[in-house]
């Protein structure tokens, strides 16, 4: 009985989720048109969700800022003529950050230059996540683009 109840917990789960998943695209569609929704591998799901997190693209004079909000920016530590980059800075929003990371795995499997650029710092020793942050980056910077100049995107994009 406990596992029956159990199951049908994750059934009602589910069908909320479906539900609250509905209502988000449909309240998404009555929105203007958000040229990041154009990017290949974004649902409606994710772009109301970077939307709704990031609210006003203006607020961001340049890409790097938009990068160090979200966290994907190097941490570099100086010491006299020294420099050491390290990982990332974390120090943004780590939803975003998640959304980002997770949209570069599926990316992969959509657009042949990111797999490129993946199979290439592979070949050079790159640790997978190590490559996947790169490419989150580089998401990061495509969106901010896309969004700030209002142009769909376009696979010959940087």
């Amino acid at each position: 009985t406990i596992i029956s109840a159990l199951v049908d917990n994750l059934k009602r789960q589910k069908a909320l989720i479906e539900n609250v998943d509905k209502e988000i695209e449909k309240i998404f569609s009555t929105f203007p048109h958000n040229p990041i929704s154009t990017i290949p591998g974004i649902g409606d799901i994710t772009a109301a969700t970077i939307i709704s997190e990031i609210g006003d693209i203006q607020r961001f004079p340049t890409k790097e800022q938009f990068v160090s909000f979200i966290g994907l920016d190097p941490v570099i530590k100086q010491s006299g003529k020294r420099s050491h980059f390290g990982g990332i800075s974390k120090k943004g929003n780590s939803f975003l950050r998640k959304i980002f990371y997770n949209f570069a795995v599926r990316i992969l499997r959509i657009v042949p230059k990111y797999k490129n650029k993946y199979d290439q710092m592979k070949q050079r020793g790159k640790h997978s996540k190590v490559i996947l942050t790169a490419i989150a980056r580089k998401l990061v910077e495509l969106t901010y683009s896309i969004w700030k100049k209002g142009v769909d995107f376009n696979p010959s994009m940087p």
